[in-house]
């Protein structure tokens, strides 16, 4: 039983070999196949069925370089790393700026047009009770009606 087993096992990966050097022989570019041309490999993957396809992956293959030794093609501007850079310090200029410019307004207050500051909440905006002491000094959660039905 193992032995019949590990004979399938075996034939399958034979066919597996035969039909991967196949396809990836028609798949090829031409130019880039090393050794013989592709009619020549395809009959060697097809008359030596296993011995062809070792053959073919390990002296027919073309041999596909890294990413780093390949030319220098046109790049989008979202895979140069300097343009990348730039659009980072620019965005990080435009928040200090930004934070400056609140910062300052924070600094100065508002002030009323005697120049005296004004009790405008930059935040809250302006204050409409008066002030602590003023008529309408009470408090808003007292306004709520707890007796729900």
């Amino acid at each position: 039983m193992i032995r019949a087993i590990a004979i399938i096992g075996a034939a399958a990966l034979a066919v597996g070999v035969i039909i991967y050097s196949f396809f990836d022989c028609l798949r090829s570019d031409p130019r880039d196949i090393r050794g013989i041309g592709r009619g020549p490999w395809i009959a060697v993957i097809l008359l030596l069925p296993v011995i062809g396809g070792i053959l073919w992956l390990a002296f027919g293959r073309p041999r596909y370089t890294s990413a780093g030794s390949e030319p220098a093609r046109g790049r989008g501007p979202d895979d140069d790393p300097a343009f990348l850079r730039e659009i980072d310090e620019k965005r990080r200029a435009q928040r200090a700026e930004a934070e400056l410019a609140e910062w300052e307004r924070q600094q100065r207050g508002v002030r009323d047009p005697n120049g005296a500051p004004s009790s405008e909440n930059p935040e809250t905006g302006p204050d409409t009770d008066g002030g602590p002491d003023g008529p309408d000094d009470h408090d808003p959660r007292s306004d709520r009606d707890d007796n729900h039905e």
